[in-house]
């Protein structure tokens, strides 16, 4: 579906992948497809009269409200690739049977090679409820597994209509081969449409995508169109795009639950403004999410971009959380360096402020790193900086870099971050070290809430 809403607040869909195509023998082969389709009985115009549906009503138009910002845009917006090999298959003729298809690329997979499958429908079996037999899409991941190649099948858990998307999953998962991995998800709360499949064979990357899903009805009935293309620029977008979702969703195993009992706070950054619109540094703010299960006392905790001057360069400055603040589990803080700057972007005053523009607003205390003369200004740096969390001037919590090199243990995120994006902690309480992995981009900030 192509939704006509406005974009500027985000938007409300499905997960799903979209290809403009730059190839005139390609448009030619659709275009033709698409006009013997045209001749035949499945295709109706709208016409003045005389035929079955008349006129298009009178007054029509299409629905142009905002989608709301229910889910918003996660990922990079588009990748560019050139030079593309890519094949073409349709449903009912060839999808089966297409040479170079992705059930050739499928059955050539095998130890040290990786599958991903992102799908609206995975039948567990083909035919009938009297008569069934195995669904071949699903028999050659199988089969890969079997040979030894990594197999991650995520299935719609959003529209499962008759749960049988779970069934699928539960069957995959009794098989017990260890490198056979299934859930079921539904990462933008509104159901995955894709039909997706990446692969990794050999020294190949292959994305496979479009219409055709798991049902025998889209294989052997439907009119389905796919691209099957060999291009390692898409696949590693594509790839980032479902480790993302697969992250999101997977479950966390503990094994005891004690009754009555206590747990520690864990204190992340969760969300930087490192560039805001128009306001520079003002507009700066940083989030703090506790992600543990008991309140956190922020006493003597600091916050900057530095630990002392020597860590990130000259200039670097701290500030401490006033005595007594408490974040509860759960809960998330924001502390910005203009209050009022902040509520005329947001609507709404932060938790703290460094530059003490609105009495209130509690403000951050300045406190000097070691070796300083003074206490430093606590400044984002756009082209490169960090941001550390500690409980004092020895223990680090959490810090979070960008275009930077690495800070001790800590990767830093290693894409442009553009003017008025925020970086966001995805999923909120993942923390690897690796800030290009636990972070991404965010065109519609959302401070003081996490995701």
């Amino acid at each position: 579906g192509m939704p006509d809403d406005e974009k500027g607040d985000g938007t409300a869909g499905h997960r799903g992948v979209v290809a403009v195509v730059e190839s005139r023998e390609a448009a030619e082969w659709v275009r033709g497809v698409f006009e013997a389709d045209m001749r035949g009985a499945d295709v109706t115009r709208w016409c003045g009269s005389g035929c079955e549906y008349g006129p298009v009503a009178a007054g029509y138009e299409p629905v142009r409200e905002s989608g709301g910002v229910s889910y918003t845009v996660r990922e990079p917006a588009w990748a560019a690739a050139e030079g593309v090999e890519m094949r073409l298959a349709t449903s009912p003729e060839g999808h089966m049977s297409a040479p170079g298809g992705v059930l050739e690329w499928i059955g050539r997979a095998g130890a040290g090679d990786e599958i991903l499958v992102q799908q609206l429908r995975e039948a567990l079996e083909w035919g009938s409820s009297t008569t069934p037999r195995d669904n071949p899409r699903l028999r050659a991941l199988v089969e890969a597994a079997e040979r030894g190649a990594q197999v991650m099948v995520m299935l719609d858990s959003g529209y499962d209509a008759g749960g049988k998307n779970s069934a699928t999953v539960d069957a995959l998962r009794e098989l017990g081969i260890p490198n056979l991995r299934a859930m079921t998800a539904n990462p933008t709360a509104l159901g995955i449409h894709n039909k997706m499949m990446l692969l990794r064979v050999g020294g190949e990357r292959i994305v496979h995508f479009g219409s055709w899903n798991g049902s025998e009805t889209s294989a052997l009935l439907n009119r389905e169109m796919s691209v099957t293309a060999v291009s390692a620029d898409l696949h590693e977008f594509l790839h980032a795009a479902f480790m993302s979702d697969w992250r999101g969703f997977r479950p966390t195993f503990l094994p005891m639950l004690m009754q009555h009992a206590q747990y520690a706070p864990r204190l992340l950054i969760s969300e930087v403004m490192i560039d805001p619109y128009g306001l520079d540094m003002g507009g700066e703010w940083i989030e703090i999410h506790n992600g543990g299960t008991g309140a956190a006392i922020l006493t003597g905790v600091r916050l900057g971009d530095a630990l002392s001057e020597s860590d990130f360069g000259p200039g670097a400055g701290q500030v401490q959380f006033p005595d007594g603040v408490i974040l509860p589990a759960g809960g998330a803080l924001v502390v910005a360096q203009d209050a009022v700057a902040f509520r005329s972007r947001y609507g709404r005053l932060p938790d703290f402020e460094i530059g003490g523009y609105d009495d209130a607003v509690p403000d951050m205390q300045m406190i000097r790193g070691n070796g300083a003369s003074g206490p430093g200004i606590v400044n984002l740096s756009n082209s490169g900086d960090a941001i550390a969390l500690s409980a004092d001037l020895d223990t680090i919590l959490d810090i979070v870099a960008w275009s930077v090199p690495e800070t001790g243990e800590v990767r830093s995120f290693d894409k442009v971050v553009p003017t008025g994006f925020s970086l966001q902690r995805w999923p909120v309480n993942s923390d690897t070290n690796n800030c290009a992995v636990d972070f991404r981009l965010q065109g519609i900030p959302s401070p003081g809430r996490v995701p």
